[in-house]
């Protein structure tokens, strides 16, 4: 996901999430890039104290500052805001857990 940000909204976007969770004491590192053959973009946003928060925590947050940075016309093009833990997003090879396979029920 590490592609250079050129459109002004969504650059606004991303340092806006960053710099936000950052005075919440949340470091992140946030990233975004076109959803291919749309023109809608997709954010990812990573940082391990995102730990803390339960994902419907974690949406708020950010949806809380993009609303504040960008207009309603320019979220319709935000096809989803990712917000994972490194691990969750698979950037700690090995500290993943591993899910175990449930069998089906037998009948």
């Amino acid at each position: 996901m590490a592609q250079k940000i050129t459109i002004k909204w969504l650059t606004r976007l991303c340092k806006a999430i960053k710099d936000g969770l950052s005075d919440a004491d949340i470091p992140v590192s946030v990233a975004a890039e076109p959803v291919k053959g749309t023109r809608l973009y997709r954010v990812l946003v990573v940082g391990e104290k995102l730990s803390a928060l339960r994902p419907s925590e974690r949406q708020n947050l950010v949806w809380r500052i993009a609303e504040q940075v960008v207009t309603p016309e320019e979220q319709l093009r935000i096809s989803m805001i990712m917000t994972l833990t490194p691990e969750e997003a698979g950037l700690e090879p090995g500290k993943a857990k591993k899910r175990k396979r449930r069998r089906p029920a037998r009948l």
